[in-house]
Protein backbone atom coordinates (compact mmCIF):
# COMPACT_ATOMS: atom_id res chain seq x y z
CA UNK A 1 0.00 0.00 0.00
CA UNK A 2 1.29 3.11 -1.49
CA UNK A 3 1.58 6.16 1.63
CA UNK A 4 0.57 9.63 -0.42
CA UNK A 5 2.81 12.29 1.19
CA UNK A 6 0.18 15.52 2.12
CA UNK A 7 1.89 19.06 1.15
CA UNK A 8 2.63 20.99 4.12
CA UNK A 9 0.36 24.07 5.44
CA UNK A 10 1.71 27.25 4.25
CA UNK A 11 1.36 30.32 6.84
CA UNK A 12 -0.97 32.58 5.40
CA UNK A 13 0.48 35.46 6.96
CA UNK A 14 1.75 37.53 5.49
CA UNK A 15 5.63 38.96 6.32
CA UNK A 16 6.81 41.79 7.32
CA UNK A 17 5.95 44.89 4.91
CA UNK A 18 9.19 46.73 4.18
CA UNK A 19 8.23 51.07 3.89
CA UNK A 20 9.08 52.53 1.37
CA UNK A 21 10.63 55.94 2.07
CA UNK A 22 9.72 58.39 -0.29
CA UNK A 23 12.24 60.61 -1.87
CA UNK A 24 12.16 65.03 -0.45
CA UNK A 25 12.32 67.49 -2.50
CA UNK A 26 15.44 69.56 -2.24
CA UNK A 27 14.88 72.87 0.58
CA UNK A 28 15.64 75.94 -1.47
CA UNK A 29 17.13 79.05 -0.03
CA UNK A 30 14.33 80.78 1.21
CA UNK A 31 13.03 77.42 3.09
CA UNK A 32 16.45 77.05 4.40
CA UNK A 33 16.15 80.86 5.72
CA UNK A 34 12.78 80.46 7.21
CA UNK A 35 13.64 77.09 8.97
CA UNK A 36 17.00 78.99 10.44
CA UNK A 37 14.49 81.59 11.74
CA UNK A 38 12.44 79.11 13.41
CA UNK A 39 14.95 77.63 15.03
CA UNK A 40 16.41 80.43 16.10
CA UNK A 41 13.49 81.81 17.53
CA UNK A 42 12.69 78.43 19.41
CA UNK A 43 16.40 78.59 20.86
CA UNK A 44 15.41 82.38 22.42
CA UNK A 45 12.31 81.08 23.95
CA UNK A 46 14.03 78.11 25.12
CA UNK A 47 14.81 78.43 29.15
CA UNK A 48 18.77 78.33 30.19
CA UNK A 49 19.34 75.07 32.30
CA UNK A 50 19.44 75.55 35.82
CA UNK A 51 21.96 72.92 36.55
CA UNK A 52 20.13 71.51 39.44
CA UNK A 53 22.77 69.02 40.40
CA UNK A 54 25.62 71.50 40.41
CA UNK A 55 26.68 73.40 42.97
CA UNK A 56 25.17 77.01 43.84
CA UNK A 57 28.95 78.18 44.21
CA UNK A 58 30.62 76.62 41.01
CA UNK A 59 30.08 79.59 38.38
CA UNK A 60 27.15 79.62 35.25
CA UNK A 61 28.74 82.84 33.52
CA UNK A 62 30.25 81.75 30.48
CA UNK A 63 32.89 84.58 30.74
CA UNK A 64 34.39 82.67 33.71
CA UNK A 65 36.93 80.58 32.52
CA UNK A 66 36.17 77.96 35.61
CA UNK A 67 32.23 77.36 34.38
CA UNK A 68 29.66 74.73 34.21
CA UNK A 69 29.94 74.31 30.51
CA UNK A 70 33.67 74.38 30.13
CA UNK A 71 33.93 71.62 33.34
CA UNK A 72 31.97 69.41 31.66
CA UNK A 73 34.18 69.66 28.76
CA UNK A 74 37.07 69.50 30.22
CA UNK A 75 35.60 65.80 31.53
CA UNK A 76 34.66 64.25 28.54
CA UNK A 77 37.67 65.26 26.69
CA UNK A 78 39.59 63.44 29.65
CA UNK A 79 37.49 60.49 29.63
CA UNK A 80 38.00 60.14 25.86
CA UNK A 81 41.66 60.13 26.84
CA UNK A 82 41.07 57.77 29.43
CA UNK A 83 39.58 55.29 27.45
CA UNK A 84 42.39 55.31 24.89
CA UNK A 85 45.00 55.29 27.71
CA UNK A 86 43.27 51.79 28.80
CA UNK A 87 43.21 50.41 24.90
CA UNK A 88 46.88 51.15 24.54
CA UNK A 89 47.69 49.66 28.51
CA UNK A 90 45.79 46.17 27.00
CA UNK A 91 48.29 46.30 24.52
CA UNK A 92 51.37 47.11 26.48
CA UNK A 93 50.52 45.99 30.23
CA UNK A 94 53.91 46.46 31.53
CA UNK A 95 54.54 49.83 30.48
CA UNK A 96 54.39 52.02 33.70
CA UNK A 97 54.33 55.43 32.43
CA UNK A 98 50.66 54.54 30.67
CA UNK A 99 49.91 53.28 33.98
CA UNK A 100 50.82 56.33 36.00
CA UNK A 101 49.60 58.58 33.25
CA UNK A 102 45.69 57.37 33.68
CA UNK A 103 46.23 57.28 37.07
CA UNK A 104 46.26 61.37 36.89
CA UNK A 105 43.78 61.61 34.29
CA UNK A 106 41.28 59.35 35.88
CA UNK A 107 42.11 61.63 39.41
CA UNK A 108 41.72 64.55 37.47
CA UNK A 109 38.33 63.70 36.40
CA UNK A 110 37.60 62.60 39.94
CA UNK A 111 38.07 66.04 41.47
CA UNK A 112 36.34 67.62 38.07
CA UNK A 113 33.20 65.67 39.33
CA UNK A 114 33.63 66.60 43.09
CA UNK A 115 33.85 70.11 42.29
CA UNK A 116 30.32 70.41 40.12
CA UNK A 117 29.03 68.54 43.25
CA UNK A 118 30.49 70.18 46.42
CA UNK A 119 32.47 73.09 44.98
CA UNK A 120 35.61 72.33 46.10
CA UNK A 121 38.83 72.78 43.84
CA UNK A 122 40.52 69.49 44.72
CA UNK A 123 43.38 69.34 42.17
CA UNK A 124 46.41 71.45 41.85
CA UNK A 125 46.13 71.86 38.36
CA UNK A 126 43.36 73.01 35.52
CA UNK A 127 42.09 73.41 32.16
CA UNK A 128 41.20 70.18 29.21
CA UNK A 129 44.85 69.28 29.30
CA UNK A 130 45.78 70.50 33.05
CA UNK A 131 47.92 73.11 31.51
CA UNK A 132 47.15 75.38 34.14
CA UNK A 133 48.47 75.80 37.94
CA UNK A 134 46.52 76.34 41.26
CA UNK A 135 47.26 79.87 42.73
CA UNK A 136 47.31 79.37 46.79
CA UNK A 137 45.83 82.26 48.44
CA UNK A 138 46.75 83.44 51.80
CA UNK A 139 43.53 85.06 53.40
CA UNK A 140 44.05 85.14 57.24
CA UNK A 141 48.00 85.33 58.02
CA UNK A 142 50.28 83.70 60.62
CA UNK A 143 52.94 84.16 63.11
CA UNK A 144 55.94 82.34 64.53
CA UNK A 145 54.99 82.11 68.29
CA UNK A 146 57.55 79.77 69.28
CA UNK A 147 59.56 81.24 72.28
CA UNK A 148 62.63 79.69 70.54
CA UNK A 149 61.99 80.70 67.10
CA UNK A 150 64.31 83.54 66.07
CA UNK A 151 61.54 84.83 63.66
CA UNK A 152 59.28 85.22 66.57
CA UNK A 153 56.25 87.25 66.07
CA UNK A 154 56.44 87.58 62.42
CA UNK A 155 54.13 86.59 60.12
CA UNK A 156 55.02 83.54 58.47
CA UNK A 157 55.61 83.34 54.42
CA UNK A 158 55.83 80.89 51.84
CA UNK A 159 57.01 81.36 47.92
CA UNK A 160 54.20 80.50 45.58
CA UNK A 161 51.55 81.77 47.97
CA UNK A 162 49.53 85.04 47.14
CA UNK A 163 49.05 87.38 49.81
CA UNK A 164 47.01 90.32 50.25
CA UNK A 165 49.28 92.74 51.95
CA UNK A 166 52.47 92.04 49.49
CA UNK A 167 50.94 89.64 46.36
CA UNK A 168 52.99 87.17 45.13
CA UNK A 169 55.84 85.86 47.67
CA UNK A 170 59.15 84.84 45.87
CA UNK A 171 62.14 83.49 46.16
CA UNK A 172 63.87 86.62 46.20
CA UNK A 173 61.51 88.47 48.73
CA UNK A 174 61.68 85.35 50.80
CA UNK A 175 65.35 85.57 51.25
CA UNK A 176 65.03 89.35 52.29
CA UNK A 177 62.46 88.55 54.43
CA UNK A 178 64.73 85.47 56.66
CA UNK A 179 67.94 86.94 55.63
CA UNK A 180 68.39 83.83 53.44
CA UNK A 181 70.66 83.30 50.79
CA UNK A 182 68.59 82.53 47.01
CA UNK A 183 70.00 78.94 46.81
CA UNK A 184 69.17 77.57 50.32
CA UNK A 185 65.52 79.10 49.11
CA UNK A 186 65.32 77.12 46.14
CA UNK A 187 66.89 74.21 47.57
CA UNK A 188 64.14 74.24 50.23
CA UNK A 189 61.34 74.47 47.95
CA UNK A 190 62.58 71.18 45.60
CA UNK A 191 63.06 69.26 48.55
CA UNK A 192 59.06 69.84 49.41
CA UNK A 193 58.08 69.20 45.30
CA UNK A 194 60.26 65.80 45.73
CA UNK A 195 58.61 64.70 49.06
CA UNK A 196 54.97 65.39 48.27
CA UNK A 197 55.59 63.41 45.05
CA UNK A 198 57.13 60.86 47.05
CA UNK A 199 53.75 60.46 49.61
CA UNK A 200 51.55 60.60 46.44
CA UNK A 201 53.44 57.23 45.10
CA UNK A 202 53.16 55.67 48.21
CA UNK A 203 49.27 56.19 48.89
CA UNK A 204 48.57 54.91 45.16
Amino acid sequence: MKMRRTPRHRSTQPGPHKKIRKVRKPLTAEQKAQRAERLAEARAKKKPSEHKSVHPSVSRDENDPVNVRTVRSWIKTNQERAAALKQNIKLNPKDRNLNNELNIVETYIHNLQAYLRTGVWLDLRWGEEMEGKIQRICRNVAYHFHPADPYRGMIKREVGVFYPDVGLWTTEMHAEYYNLPEEEVKTKSTKKKKTRTTRRKKTK
